[in-house]
């Protein structure tokens, strides 16, 4: 293992999530995305206000909208400037929003999970940087582009909530039990699906 290094594989890390990215970004179009109507209509009524014509029925289950304002208060300008401005229809909007946003989560997993896997692995890099690797590439890590999933924010989350609790449990500083209670906070209470892991892996 010494003779890997450490910042070649978060390098190859990033780059594989950006082929993932840029092969989504070519052939993806509004209809091919999980429970599209749902997604996007949350989108349009929590984030933009936009109950026109576009909005049929509002979402029959109760998601925290942490996922939805990440990827709309970043991206969510530039794609429904471009909407207004007749270059994309509003379905490619949301579309380009929340698939920009996801971009910038995956590539946030991958930091988390170096930094976590530095402290399980007692800073050995070379296996901090393949443990990253793997949560992006395999399929829990890696849920499609366009799955527009809240998960996908719970699954960034996670690494830094450990890693965050056990840089308090050994320092016993506040700053890092304050982090880690923001962490658990945002991320278990995005969906319930994801507060049942988030609960017992904290356990």
């Amino acid at each position: 293992m010494k003779n890997l290094n450490s910042t070649y594989i978060i390098l190859l890390s990033f780059l594989l999530v950006l082929i993932f990215f840029i092969n989504t970004l070519i052939f993806v179009q509004p209809e091919f995305i999980t429970d599209s109507n749902t997604h996007r209509q949350y989108l349009f009524a929590t984030t933009f206000g936009i109950t026109g014509e576009y909005f049929f029925r509002f979402p029959e289950w109760v998601y925290a909208p942490w996922y939805y304002m990440f990827c709309s208060y970043i991206f969510g300008p530039i794609f429904f400037g471009l909407y207004k401005l007749n270059f994309i229809n509003l379905e490619y909007a949301c579309m380009y929003t929340m698939l920009f946003g996801t971009l910038i989560l995956k590539l946030f997993t991958i930091i988390g999970s170096y930094k976590f896997a530095s402290k399980l692995f007692f800073n050995q890099k070379e296996y901090a940087s393949l443990f990253a690797m793997l949560v992006v590439v395999l399929p829990f890590g890696n849920k499609d582009f366009y799955g527009h999933n809240s998960e996908t924010m719970g699954v960034m989350l996670l690494p830094f909530c450990f890693y965050f609790l056990i840089n308090y449990l050994e320092k016993k500083k506040l700053k890092y039990l304050f982090f880690y209670v923001i962490s658990f906070g945002l991320g278990g209470s995005l969906k319930i699906n994801v507060l049942v892991p988030f609960i017992l892996f904290n356990l």
